[in-house]
């Protein structure tokens, strides 16, 4: 008699991204509300980075704030705190992470001077840590920022940080399709 253990670990998380990009994909091509795209992609993150939550930030059009947020995890006082902040250093990972243009990762919100005005309401909801980064158009245009949340102090893994930017990529996709169909509605109108 032969036995073998197989670790099918990463064959199980490939197939649920996988499985959620298909999804994210194809409420996009049936023209649903972006609200609708951007919860499936906060699903995706939320199904393969178990005990976190994700976050999808869309900025404003004037570009000094996040117009609303996708998150249906998030509590609601952390979401209060969140919802509506202004493109600052200081407002949060994913404001800061807007501001800079770049990925933000903050290993421990206990001493960091991106969460120095919203630290407080942070603990109080869980988070010790982030990792964000922004959401960006063919173009290069930030157009918000994909933020997730972790309960423990550290950073995330490799595979994490390159679900976290494969995410982002995906909101930046379903952002741009539905600012481009209001484009096309808009000019037909006129």
């Amino acid at each position: 008699i032969r036995g073998s253990i197989t670790d099918i670990t990463e064959r199980k998380r490939a197939e649920r991204i996988a499985a959620g990009e298909r999804a994210v994909f194809e409420r996009i091509a049936a023209n649903a509300p972006l609200q609708a795209a951007l919860e499936s992609i906060v699903e995706l993150v939320e199904s393969v980075c178990v005990n976190q939550q994700c976050v999808i930030s869309v900025l404003a059009a004037d570009g000094e704030s996040f117009e609303y947020m996708v998150a249906p995890r998030l509590s609601e006082r952390m979401r209060a705190v969140l919802d509506g902040s202004t493109i600052d250093i200081r407002n949060g990972s994913c404001a800061a992470s807007v501001y800079l243009a770049r990925q933000v990762l903050v290993a421990d919100l206990a001493n960091d001077p991106f969460w120095q005005s919203r630290r407080e309401a942070a603990f109080d909801c869980g988070v010790r840590s982030t990792a964000s980064m922004p959401i960006k158009g063919g173009s290069g245009k930030v157009l918000g920022a994909l933020g997730v949340y972790r309960p423990e102090v550290g950073l995330p893994a490799r595979s994490e940080l390159q679900l976290i930017a494969d995410a982002a990529q995906l909101a930046g996709i379903a952002i741009e399709r539905r600012a481009a169909d209001a484009a096309l509605r808009s000019s037909e109108a006129k």
